[in-house]
């Protein structure tokens, strides 16, 4: 369809036209343009997937971590080179490989990875290569690869070309907080955390949240505030901006756990049971100690009460707080559980 329109735009062009009839015309050079650069980018994408893919008919290894004296496996990478002064096409299929390799091959993605170190020797004059598949693949094994790929090869004259793509590639803001371009990015920054359909179907990272609490400006409370009660990982959100200064979170902690108390989602509950504890919820602490299964909920547990256990053994913990809880007391001056003989 693009391709016949133009084809035919010229013809159109050529014709008489009436005064009344070059609005419409410019709509329609418009709406090609605008066609053809999105078809451009489906082909590109298309492109990104071929080279993706480690099998010739797409399906992919059993993965297997295979680690040998501690350090990662670099095995399945033998074979792929980067040749000497690189076009950008070659730098993209040497891109392709490194990562459908370590898909194919890969339970785990770690940052000391062979792939790491390989991905960066396409240097700075190809560092499109290693944005773009974080452009245009959605998911993406091994995206964390070139974001520390990036790091090591990005300089300031990269720092346009980082900033063009942060909108549509959320794990640049890894790169932009390395090297030093937050206030650079803080427009796009605040555009993307104020639109809420955006973050409600895919997680703002952590860091994007750290750089807007970076930047200290008054005007980002309302944004942040909203991304807290209604965004993801709120516990994790909590961290970053509880002491931004002058903002309260004690009625926005409240009216989330009431909400959350009640759902079946235990992950959300726990979650939010983490931040809530911190405020003097004592069935929150329940919840903690009750459900102890991940990082929010032991960190808060030694944050905010006496009990202490490098192993977390949730038998000890549950134990333990059965025996405890009647003497547990909040000390809002510490933001602590104390028990009752020893808040003196």
């Amino acid at each position: 369809m693009v391709r016949i329109i133009a084809l035919l735009l010229p013809a159109l062009l050529a014709l008489p036209v009436h005064a009344q009839d070059e609005d419409r015309i410019r709509a329609l050079e418009e709406r090609v343009a605008a066609l053809e650069r999105e078809n451009a980018e489906l082909k590109r994408k298309v492109q990104w997937l071929e080279r993706l893919r480690f099998h010739p008919d797409g399906t992919k290894e059993q993965a297997h971590e295979i680690r040998i004296g501690g350090r990662p496996d670099r095995s399945h990478l033998d074979g792929i080179e980067l040749p000497e002064d690189a076009t950008r096409e070659q730098a993209r299929r040497f891109v392709g490989r490194v990562l459908a390799a370590a898909d194919a091959h890969r339970d785990g993605f770690g940052s000391d990875d062979p792939e790491v170190a390989l991905l960066a020797r396409v240097g700075p004059a190809h560092v499109d290569a290693l944005i773009e598949p974080l452009v245009l693949v959605p998911i993406l094994n091994g995206s964390n690869y070139l974001v520390e790929a990036l790091k090591k090869v990005t300089t300031d004259q990269h720092k346009e070309l980082v900033l063009k793509n942060l909108a549509s590639a959320w794990e640049l803001i890894e790169v932009v907080l390395v090297r030093g371009w937050t206030k650079d990015a803080a427009p796009i920054l605040l555009r993307v955390l104020a639109d809420r359909e955006a973050w409600s179907r895919q997680t703002l990272p952590p860091e994007w949240i750290e750089a807007v609490v970076a930047l200290e400006r008054a005007d980002t409370k309302k944004a942040l505030r909203t991304y807290f009660y209604y965004g993801q990982n709120r516990y994790l959100v909590w961290k970053s901006i509880r002491r931004v200064p002058g903002l309260d979170l004690r009625e926005d902690v409240s009216e989330l756990w009431r909400w959350a108390k009640k759902g079946d989602e235990q992950w959300v509950r726990s979650n939010v049971a983490a931040v809530a504890a911190h405020y003097g919820h004592a069935d929150a602490l329940a919840v903690l100690f009750e459900e102890p299964t991940g990082f929010p909920e032991w960190e808060t547990i030694q944050a905010v009460t006496p009990y202490r256990d490098p192993m977390h053994d949730e038998t000890k913990a549950k134990k333990w707080f059965a025996e405890h809880r009647d003497r547990l007391v909040f000390d809002p001056k510490s933001s602590r559980f104390r028990l009752r003989d020893a808040a003196k």
